[in-house]
């Protein structure tokens, strides 16, 4: 019931686009004596032993395989209702494995004979890394040759900003503009620590809105920069409490210290205060 199902005779109709089913394993290539085997998925659900029913053709020079799956790798995590590929299961004379499924280009095996995954052509997900190229495959009789064509225009960035003394969501905007210059096509991550004054206006998600017009796309990651604690609001914790205490013992050594150590002396007040109340400044 797919697209390629229902529309598979429009789809061949100009002779470019072979669609492979269950009444159709292998495409070949008669000029350039080539075969493309493939078991094609008719459904989600797994599809065991896959790769065991394909193949060579002896007369032709060369035999290419499309697997589409999940190769059974040591470490390699499953979903429950997965079928893993298994590429001994492959009959030999094979001399390429062309695979997908994995977004990220991987090789499995290097030679006899080579199986990859190209990854997606651009970037389908925030935390995806090695997509955005495609694989070139040369076939000869020296065996496959392989490289890495990148054609993807887009890319993860982050952008790590210190919000201490800054005031206003445009101050936060320019800061990060500053790090990473305006891309349409570069997607942030901005990630945001320091300590903002009680009287700053800083707005981190509108910041974010702001920046989205000149990159792809951007977007706060984790927990943002602290709010500093004001005197009068660490003198109100009660005494006989750990932040009280802590904040008052502290408060003491910054003002006998001299003027050079008190910058450290109260960054080590405010960030022992946050940790107190169970947050991460950093």
């Amino acid at each position: 019931g797919s697209v390629l199902d229902r529309e598979r005779s429009r789809l061949e109709a100009g002779g470019n686009v072979h669609v492979l089913a269950p009444d159709r394993s292998v495409v070949v290539f008669p000029d350039l004596s080539l075969a493309v085997h493939g078991a094609a998925l008719t459904s989600s659900a797994p599809a065991p032993r896959a790769l065991s029913a394909l193949s060579p053709r002896p007369e032709c020079r060369f035999n290419v395989c499309l697997a589409h799956g999940s190769v059974a790798l040591e470490g390699t995590p499953f979903a429950a209702r997965e079928e893993p590929l298994r590429l001994e299961e492959l009959a030999a004379g094979f001399d390429y494995i062309a695979l997908g499924h994995w977004h990220s280009q991987r090789t499995v095996r290097a030679e006899g004979p080579p199986a990859l995954y190209s990854g997606s052509p651009e970037i389908i997900a925030r935390d995806q890394r090695g997509a955005g190229s495609i694989v070139s495959v040369e076939l000869s009789r020296e065996g496959a040759r392989v490289a890495r064509v990148p054609v993807g225009r887009r890319r993860v960035q982050r952008v790590s900003i210190d919000c201490t003394g800054i005031k206003t969501t445009e101050e936060l905007a320019r800061a990060a503009t500053a790090a990473e210059n305006p891309d349409p096509d570069l997607i942030v991550e901005l990630a945001l620590s320091g300590y903002v004054g009680m009287d700053a206006a800083v707005d981190a998600e509108a910041a974010a809105a702001a920046l989205s017009e000149s990159y792809f796309s951007v977007r706060i990651c984790g927990g943002g920069p602290s709010r500093e604690i004001a005197r009068e609001e660490l003198l109100a914790a009660p005494e006989d409490t750990v932040a009280g205490r802590f904040a008052r013992i502290m408060l003491e050594k910054i003002d006998r210290a001299a003027l050079d150590e008190r910058g450290l002396l109260e960054e080590a007040l405010q960030m022992g205060v946050q940790l107190l109340k169970g947050r991460d400044p950093t």
